[in-house]
């Protein structure tokens, strides 16, 4: 990947790592990149890249056990955001071609996010409320190549639902038992 200075919004210092600084850059487009360098290399490497800085971060906290996060001094860069990773609800033939789920959870605001090869691809919204997890509605159609997609947000919502103390998940003015729905 080639990225010109002009294609660059913005660069802050995300954490360290093996005692060298580790930069979030953020690219016109809105992909996020994280750039440093792990022990042993002699110049800095991507490291992850997304559709949102959390998600960089939760990765490269996954891959790399030496990062230290500092505080975020951006609100671009969130920092008190919950990322959990789901891609092992995906079915395997989307995963094969690059397609991971994570929610990003923030206020009581949930989006179920799946990416393609690190760029945002759809999202599910959804929202806490005193005995449910409500999803919303897809905010673009599902293609058949991602109809999976569906069933894998309604199992984490079920598994966050019941981790939050929460009964039902609902979806289009209906509501499941969570439960039922990890029973399959």
């Amino acid at each position: 990947m080639n990225i010109k200075p002009s294609e660059i919004e913005s660069v802050e210092q995300i954490g360290v790592l093996d005692g060298s600084p580790v930069r979030m850059l953020r690219t016109a487009g809105g992909l996020w990149i994280a750039m440093g360098r792990p022990k042993g290399k002699k110049q800095d490497e991507v490291m992850g890249s997304g559709s949102h800085p959390a998600i960089v971060g939760y990765n490269i906290e996954k891959q790399f056990s030496s990062y230290q996060p500092t505080l975020a001094k951006s609100e671009a860069l969130g920092g008190n955001e919950n990322v959990t990773g789901y891609s092992e609800l995906l079915p395997q033939a989307m995963r094969s071609r690059g397609y991971e789920m994570y929610s990003l959870e923030k206020s009581g605001e949930i989006d179920y996010i799946l990416t393609r090869h690190g760029s945002e691809s759809h999202k599910f919204s959804a929202q806490l409320t005193d005995d449910s997890l409500r999803i919303e509605k897809a905010e673009k159609k599902l293609s058949n190549e991602i109809l999976g997609f569906s069933a894998a947000v309604g199992a984490a919502a079920a598994r966050m639902a019941i981790q939050k103390g929460r009964e039902f998940v609902e979806y289009e003015d209906k509501k499941f038992v969570a439960r039922n729905i990890l029973k399959g």
